[in-house]
């Protein structure tokens, strides 16, 4: 490995300390030496990089973290941000994205030499104590007294001397075996991206090249409409429910790898379509706008996502919830998405408007899968950890940069008047080059319509829950369907005797071997160890349950940097309360009232059917029940 610069892996302690967080230890190991600096307060720090005489990168393993300490301290000690790439002594520019994640901060110390300070967490997304175990490394991540008083002039243990050089030490070592492996990009998917462009060489060009320079940016924006994530849903029927019969976590064996490996995708500059897409076998796969009035039949899957800001996670049931006044709703969608439309929802309406349609061919990332499989495979049997995780990490990455969106804004750090750290916007920017979108739109497609049809053929009620590449099922699945490394089959990651959903990323299993495998979003997994099956419940005032201590985490942002705040966690009832055509007043009142139970505290504007007050609207324009008063009534009452 030769390193072109300085390279630290660093890390800091922080404490409040009366109102204002503050460092109270930072140490920084080098790449090359594994030798440690390190310091009691962010001036000595700040000292140690003022005296740096080469370009030095520095890693902080979660950025928007520690980089928060590092912008207050600079920013307030009249340090110029400029939002430019060329820096004059004491100037410092950041790369922030307008959703809050932090990928570098520059500074120009008095040497006029370049101290990048970059996000480790972006290129290897796994904690340190994750990355210590993964990676198989005899150093791991220790523990210390985080809620110790530590006074200004503390000085640390020898202990907490040893908890810090871990940290620094584990990052180091990992992102060392990620330089070895030639991946120096600032993120995980740029690694990808560079390492495919690589296997593939000019071909990149030939099957990419003219979407990439033409930058057509209607285009692009028209196509997107139809990208949309993973699977994520459970059955209604045993939601909130404790099943008491084996339930099968069937896991697919890399998903999106076997997606890009084994089926056609799209290549080249795609041909618009005016009305209805017509078979063409030179062109097969298509991205179709429509307008449709559909409900899901009483034996389907709803399984086609809104794609609008404010429910990207919701899955449509009624298009009249969310449609114009005749209860059609505009939507873009693949050929796969299509299908399954057929197969799953009743259709009042269709409407076909316009598209794109596509050349395709199945050759395109063989080898790019075909080479980190085998390496993944090999690193699995010789033991080595490092390298099967960085093999992962790059199968599971690459598909994302190609559904990079060029349009973007970045985040402009100052001082606000309350004297925390503050962001603008910039202005919205366009990137020169576009990656191939259709790539990322249809390999996501085509993993749901796998997921959908694979659970229509167990049988709906035989189907508990699905997240992205796993299904929850009552059966065990056909042997054709599963093998323990064959790209594409299933494997039975748990066998649960004692399960629980209660929505999406949200579920609790008692495996035969008495282990508990608790995910719920948001909350810390290491709060819900022990926690009782019992107990995992929805939260309410007077219920029983739903409430998992100190697995809350909040970042927020004080006088210093950030604070970790820490709290309970309430497991909140997100299912959406859904309104049909069929419906009388009564019935529509029963399930308004009901809504407004379970949300006692919220207006219905802010209950999780955000969207109830406008299908009272909708229901009222189109007077599917005679009473248009009554439903006026109700909406003018709630």
């Amino acid at each position: 490995m030769v390193m072109e610069k300085i390279t630290f892996a660093a890390d800091y302690e922080t404490i409040d300390r009366d109102g204002i967080e503050c460092v109270w230890l930072w140490d920084v190991c080098n790449l090359l030496t594994m030798k440690h600096e390190n310091g009691t307060d962010m001036e000595s720090f700040i000292e140690f990089i003022e005296n740096i005489k080469w370009p030095c990168d520095i890693y902080f393993h979660n950025l928007k973290f520690d980089g928060s300490f590092l912008l207050d301290h600079l920013l307030k000690n009249e340090h110029l941000f400029m939002n430019k790439r060329s820096l004059k002594i004491g100037e410092l520019t950041t790369l922030i994205t307008e959703f809050g994640q932090f990928l570098t901060i520059t500074y120009k110390n008095k040497n006029n030499k370049n101290i990048t300070f970059i996000d480790s967490l972006k290129i290897i997304p796994l904690s340190i104590k994750k990355i210590a175990e993964d990676f198989n490394f005899t150093i791991k991540k220790g523990k210390i007294d985080y809620k110790k008083r530590r006074a200004l002039g503390y000085i640390p243990t020898e202990e907490e001397y040893s908890y810090i050089h871990n940290d620094t030490e584990i990052a180091a070592q990992a992102l060392k075996k990620m330089f070895e492996a030639g991946h120096t990009k600032i993120t995980i998917s740029s690694c990808a991206f560079a390492d495919y462009q690589k296997i593939v060489g000019k071909k990149y060009k030939t099957w990419f090249g003219k979407w990439e320079k033409s930058c057509d940016l209607e285009r692009d924006n028209f196509i997107r409409q139809a990208y949309r994530g993973g699977f994520c849903q459970p059955n209604k029927k045993f939601v909130n429910t404790t099943i008491k019969q084996p339930v099968y976590y069937n896991d697919v064996n890399s998903l999106y790898p076997h997606v890009m490996r084994d089926y056609d995708l799209p290549y080249g500059t795609p041909v618009y379509f005016k009305g209805k897409y017509e078979q063409d076998d030179e062109m097969p796969y298509y991205v179709q706008r429509i307008k449709i009035d559909m409900r899901v039949k009483e034996n389907g899957i709803p399984c086609i996502l809104y794609n609008e800001h404010g429910f990207k996670s919701m899955y449509i049931v009624d298009t009249l919830e969310q449609g114009d006044a005749g209860g059609c709703y505009e939507m873009t969608v693949t050929n796969f998405d299509m299908k399954l439309i057929y197969k799953n929802y009743d259709i009042f309406h269709l409407e076909f408007l316009d598209g794109y349609k596509f050349r395709v061919r199945n050759d395109m990332f063989i080898e790019y899968v075909d080479k980190h499989i085998k390496t993944k495979e090999e690193a699995t049997k010789s033991g080595n950890g490092a390298l099967r995780t960085i093999s992962k990490l790059l199968l599971n990455s690459l598909y994302g940069k190609f559904g990079q969106n060029p349009q973007r804004r970045k985040k402009l750090p100052y001082v606000g008047d309350d004297n925390k750290i503050k962001f603008d916007k910039s202005e919205l920017e366009t990137v020169n080059k576009f990656k191939y979108l259709p790539v990322a739109v249809f390999i996501t497609a085509i993993a749901r319509y796998k997921i959908i049809n694979d659970i229509l053929k167990i049988g709906i009620d035989n189907w508990v829950y699905s997240d992205t590449d796993s299904i929850l099922s009552l059966v065990p699945f056909e042997q054709d369907m599963v093998d323990e490394v064959k790209l594409g089959k299933y494997k039975v990651e748990h066998l649960f005797k004692k399960t629980r959903v209660l929505g999406q990323k949200s579920y609790y299993g008692i495996t035969s071997d008495n282990e508990s495998v608790i995910r719920v979003c948001g909350c810390s997994r290491d709060a819900t160890k022990g926690f009782p099956i019992g107990l995992f419940n929805y939260y309410s005032e007077n219920g029983h349950g739903g409430i998992i201590k100190c697995g809350r985490t909040t970042l927020k942002t004080v006088e210093g940097g950030k604070r970790l705040d820490f709290g309970d966690f309430q497991i909140k009832d997100k299912q959406v309360i859904h309104i049909n055509r069929e419906q009388s007043i009564d019935e529509i009142k029963k399930v308004l009232d009901s809504c407004l139970e379970r949300n006692k505290k919220k207006t219905l504007k802010n209950t999780l059917n955000k969207n109830i007050i406008k299908l009272l609207k909708t229901l009222t324009i189109i007077g599917v029940n005679k009473n248009v008063k009554n439903i006026g009534k109700i909406g003018k009452e709630l």
